[in-house]
C-alpha cells in the first residue's frame, strides 16, 4: 500500500462522515465491502464507528452502516509463528508469506492483539452497545 495503516482507516473513517454529514446520505443506504485486506479495513472502520458514536444518543444516526460484506476476510494481522508452523500442511498461504504482508500493510511487526489491527478479536465477545 501507499501508505501504512491506519490512514486507510482514517480516510475511510472520514469518507463515511462525510456521506452522512455533507451529503445526507442515510447509514440504511450505506454499504461497507471489502475482500481480503479491504475486509480488514471495513470491520476496523464498523469498530472505529461504533467507539466513537455509541455514546452519544444524537450521534446514533452516525453509528454504524445497515451492511456490511466481506469476502475471505483477513482480520486477525498478529503473527502466530505455532499457528502457522502447525497448519502449514493446511494452510493456502504460508506464515512468512502472510508476515511479509502484514509488515507491509501496518509498518511495524504487529506483535500486539490491537483491535484495529485485527477487528475479529472485537467480535468473539460482542459489545451490547453495537446494534
Amino acid at each position: 500500500p501507499e501508505n501504512i495503516f491506519p490512514t486507510q482507516l482514517d480516510e475511510a473513517f472520514a469518507e463515511y462522515e462525510y456521506l452522512i454529514t455533507e451529503e445526507q446520505i442515510s447509514r440504511e443506504k450505506i454499504v461497507l465491502a471489502g475482500d481480503s485486506a479491504g475486509a480488514h479495513l471495513a470491520f476496523s472502520l464498523l469498530l472505529n464507528l461504533s467507539e466513537k458514536y455509541s455514546s452519544s444518543a444524537e450521534s446514533k444516526a452516525l453509528c454504524n452502516p445497515v451492511v456490511l460484506v466481506v469476502i475471505l476476510s483477513w482480520l486477525s494481522l498478529y503473527y502466530e509463528p505455532t499457528s502457522s508452523t502447525s497448519n502449514a500442511d493446511k494452510d493456502i498461504l504460508s506464515g512468512s508469506f502472510m508476515l511479509r504482508f502484514t509488515l507491509h500493510f501496518l509498518g511495524h511487526s504487529p506483535v500486539t492483539h490491537e483491535s484495529m489491527n485485527s477487528p475479529n478479536l472485537e467480535f468473539i465477545t460482542p459489545d451490547p452497545q453495537i446494534e
